[in-house]
């Protein structure tokens, strides 16, 4: 059985290939290995699927970090590859910590950059709110805080 479980991720790793970069892959399967159950969920949201079978085409090559704006969208693009842009995803729990929100936020860094103002946890607050502590983050740790920025 664990060999059809590998082989499965494999198999989802190949397909999400022209849409992940390798880290990401090495992550999911990763991820896959340690909660199936989750990992599998994941990758049949819809959202996902679409971004799998119909990856959005790109002009030009993105910039190696994101411009810094307050508009939201740089933010929407890295909760697009953090969480599959859902802003209210409960949390992913892994040896490193518990991570949740659109921009899956480290409960305890949640907590030190003053996120427990807004909510107990990055899932329960707003976008906004979500962004105003990635902000914080951003403006101390720089963009390495993420992996997809």
């Amino acid at each position: 059985m664990r060999r059809f479980v590998y082989a499965a991720a494999v198999v989802v790793a190949i397909d999400a290939a022209a849409a992940c970069t390798p880290t990401q892959l090495h992550d999911f399967i990763a991820w896959h290995q340690q909660d199936p159950a989750a990992a599998t969920a994941f990758s049949r949201l819809p959202a996902i699927q679409s971004l799998l079978h119909d990856p959005v085409p790109t002009q030009a090559a993105p910039p190696s970090r994101p411009s810094h704006t307050r508009d939201g969208g740089v933010w929407d693009r890295i909760a697009w590859c953090e969480s599959g842009g859902q802003w209210h995803h409960s949390p992913v729990h892994n040896r490193y910590g518990s991570f949740s929100g659109g921009l899956m936020i480290k409960s305890d860094v949640w907590d030190h950059y003053g996120g427990g103002r807004y909510a107990s946890d990055a899932w329960l607050a707003t976008k906004g709110q979500q962004i105003a502590v990635a902000e914080r983050i951003l403006a101390d740790v720089g963009w390495s805080a993420w992996q997809c920025a």
